[in-house]
């Protein structure tokens, strides 16, 4: 039994797939696989599918040849979603909420959403490695994310950096027609961010892009802080002025310019988290009202 009260999160994500499904299993998707449906592909003499529920009249009565006409009808049908993850110790950054946090709340959401509608969801999370531990196969199982998205936001990670996530993304089968997320804050460098997507080019893929509100914008304008930088652990002070925060708030601005730019190579659009995942962003997304 789903335990409401851990996993209900009052978010949906109403998602859209670029590619219909290829399997048969019963859903809410247009796909194309053939079967009891109202969805029409096309029309065929009768002779070759004798099937007179199928009758086009108006077709049949347009016919040049005088043949009964029969529509060729497409079930509609479920599908799969995977959650490719970036684990490495970048993503524990952020204040109230993490970039974890933010990671959780969209894979619980996620689950909630698919299972709503009888979609599958799977996970595989990498850093340095693929992490057998956060690997779940593709399920309908709303318990699953549920108790996913409770072990990501209390798990101590510590990967230095997502050199494997190319690996990861071999995880995910033969399978073309799945939607697959990949999240990360994609602070990864250029050979690891071009294997990636290389690896991915022939799916549908929606980038996720995490970032913390003050990873780029909430310096101090001027005074001594403490930096980390999270993927090495390495500590130094910093003496920050005005022109090294305005210098920080480019650096954001440039780096959200090139992964639009480097994800739009091959036909993704990211989507881009700042703080608390939000479920009405990502359907703006989805439905064409995000022109962020």
């Amino acid at each position: 039994m789903v335990d409401r009260r851990a996993g209900d999160t009052g978010q949906e994500i109403l998602y859209r797939l670029a590619r219909r499904p290829m399997h048969g299993r019963p859903g809410r998707h247009h796909s194309r696989a053939p079967g009891p449906g109202l969805d029409v592909h096309g029309f065929a003499p009768l002779a070759i599918f004798p099937d007179v529920r199928r009758l086009d009249l108006h077709v049949s009565a347009r016919d040049p040849f005088g043949h009964w006409i029969v529509r060729l009808p497409r079930q509609r049908s479920s599908a799969t979603l995977i959650v490719l993850a970036d684990l490495s110790a970048s993503m524990t950054f952020g204040r109230a909420p993490r970039k974890q946090d933010a990671l959780a709340d969209f894979v619980d959401a996620l689950g909630h959403s698919a299972w709503r509608v009888g979609d599958a969801i799977g996970f595989v999370g990498a850093d340095e490695a693929v992490r057998e531990q956060w690997t779940l196969a593709p399920t309908r199982s709303r318990g699953a994310t549920v108790e996913l998205a409770r072990r990501l936001r209390g798990a101590h990670l510590n990967g230095a950096g997502a050199g494997a996530i190319s690996l990861a993304a071999l995880r995910l089968g033969r399978r073309r027609d799945a939607l697959v997320f990949l999240a990360s804050d994609f602070h990864w460098p250029e050979p690891v961010l071009r294997a990636a997507c290389a690896a991915l080019a022939s799916r549908d893929v929606v980038p996720v892009v995490l970032w913390a509100p003050d990873e780029f914008d909430r310096w101090p304008r001027r005074g001594l802080a403490e930096v980390q930088d999270l993927e090495s652990g390495e500590r130094r002070a910093v003496w920050f002025r005005p022109s090294l925060a305005a210098a920080m708030a480019r650096a954001g601005a440039q780096r959200r310019a090139e992964l639009r730019a480097r994800f739009a190579d091959y036909g993704w659009r990211p989507f881009f988290c700042d703080g608390a995942f939000h479920a009405a962003a990502l359907n703006a997304y989805f439905h064409g009202e995000d022109r962020a």
